[in-house]
């Protein structure tokens, strides 16, 4: 039995710790703020990360490794608990967001976020983790070489890919954290300064309830979850970082918004095994050092992604046991690619007896078109490659060992044999300027005085691509309008 048994005071609570927890945290500590940042995860050092990738994913992710978004077919979705967040486990792509993207926002309405706007907070949180091209390591990374060559053979736009990271060592275990040091992650940048102006920070703390009264939040109620206790924390200001399941939750749990959770968005990961002539050994590398970026504006990207035992074990799950032992000891000749899309369909966040059910209901037909394309551009991508044998991410599907082959097995697909992952949602709070949204363009949450929002949940759509830089960004411009006009 757990009893109220401990009140904690602060000026400002950060609830979150992730891209735009670890933001509003350390703008918060610069102004000299009495700030809080309280995270339900563990702080995670460099020799913690040596464990085998099964325990890491257990301990790293939400629900051991796979929170289910039920449908037709049911998507696995990962999301870090941390401090740092899904910082720690994601590869470090620090991406500008695509101005066409935010040309769209400011379309609708959304003033104060331009390229113009966001660009000098852009180059802070570039300097702030290291951000840089990553280039290729001579004997590594032949994975990426590859596609990159096969891209510019057939005249499609491949492009180096920016990313947090310090003297990368390729350890090839970006989504289970950094065993070397290299990445960039928020608690090791944003946080750690964030303490050193002062700022407060509580570890394995999971928010229950935020108390509303006249329009303010008067106090947040959470649990210890190492000594089993409840905490009541008594702040004058909450910035909610919970991410872009938790915050939506979080707001309907506390009857604070009714459409929080309505349309969560999401990238769709497939996964697909291609085998070479020659060794490529892509355990030798990083996530990916190029990106495929010719059908961005469908929605649409392909790179490689990280590659060990563990990994390509989830790739060839599917196949029986005779070709699964066949493909998985041709380890040092093959690799592991990722074509990424930008659904049509979206997702609804339901409380369930203090957990949740996440539906999502994909497009029977313009998605079921995407996923189709993807897997043809990345079939005719990786034979025009070498690849000898390609594996595709489909129930009952034969191994294909020429475009051809691919194309027609595509073709004949349904959606219900796709095996589809997520790692990036976003845009469950979108901010906006018409009743259907749960923000203000300021961040705050309609209804509320001192409740803003600042991770994924408040981007206003999909950015077709990996969203931490957006997402600090926008946590940056919305924290720093607070302090300006406070």
């Amino acid at each position: 039995m757990v009893s109220m048994i401990k009140e904690i005071d602060c000026d400002f609570l950060v609830i979150g710790s992730g891209a735009g927890g670890a933001v509003a945290f350390r703008e918060l500590a610069m102004a000299g703020k009495d700030v809080l940042l309280i995270e339900e995860g563990d702080n995670w050092e460099e020799g913690d990360f040596d464990a085998p990738v099964s325990e890491l994913t257990q301990k790293l992710y939400r629900d051991g490794g796979v929170t289910p978004f039920l449908g037709k077919p049911a998507i696995g979705f990962g999301e870090g608990v941390a401090l740092g967040g899904s910082t720690v486990i994601n590869g470090g792509l620090l991406w500008r967001t695509p101005e066409w993207i935010l040309d769209e926002w400011q379309k609708r309405g959304i003033e104060g976020y331009t390229m113009n706007h966001l660009s000098p907070y852009f180059d802070e949180i570039e300097r702030s983790l290291n951000v840089s091209n990553e280039l290729e390591i001579d004997g590594y990374d032949i994975d990426s070489q590859i596609i990159n060559q096969s891209a510019i053979d057939l005249g499609w736009k491949s492009v180096r890919v920016p990313r947090a990271t310090r003297n990368c060592s390729r350890k090839n275990q970006c989504g289970a954290g950094c065993p070397s040091g290299a990445k960039q992650s928020v608690d090791k940048t944003y946080i750690k300064s964030g303490i050193d102006y002062g700022g407060r920070l509580l570890t394995g703390i999971r928010v229950i309830n935020l108390n509303k009264k006249n329009c303010k939040i008067k106090s947040v109620v959470a649990k210890n979850l190492k000594i089993s206790e409840k905490i009541l924390f008594k702040c004058k200001t909450v910035f909610l970082a919970a991410g872009a399941i938790n915050t939506p939750l979080l707001l309907k749990k506390s009857g604070l918004s009714a459409i929080a959770g309505s349309q969560l968005q999401f990238h769709l990961n497939l996964k697909v095994f291609a085998k070479f002539p020659n060794k490529i050994n892509a355990h030798k590398g990083t996530i990916f050092t190029r990106q495929i970026q010719e059908f961005e504006k469908e929605g649409l990207l392909i790179m490689g992604t990280n590659y060990s035992p563990s990994y390509i074990a989830t790739a060839l799950e599917h196949l029986d046991n005779e070709q699964f032992n066949k493909y998985f000891n041709m380890y040092e000749n093959s690799a592991m690619y990722t074509p990424m899309i930008k659904p049509e369909g979206t997702a609804r966040i339901i409380p369930f007896f203090g957990s949740k059910i996440i539906k999502h209901q994909l497009h029977p037909v313009h998605d079921l078109n995407k996923m189709r394309k993807a897997l043809d551009v990345t079939s005719r991508l990786l034979f025009n490659a070498g690849a000898e044998v390609v594996i595709l991410p489909l129930a009952n599907s034969p191994i294909v060992m020429s475009y051809s082959q691919a194309l027609s097995v595509i073709n004949q697909t349904n959606i219900s044999q796709y095996k589809l992952l997520s790692v990036h949602a976003m845009s469950s709070c979108g901010m906006g300027v018409d009743s259907y949204s749960v923000c203000d363009t300021d961040g705050k949450v309609k209804g509320t005085d001192n409740l803003y929002i600042c991770d994924a949940s408040v981007l206003p759509s999909n950015i077709g691509e990996s969203p931490q830089g957006t997402i600090m960004a926008f946590s940056h411009t919305i924290v720093n309008h607070y302090l300006n006009t406070e």
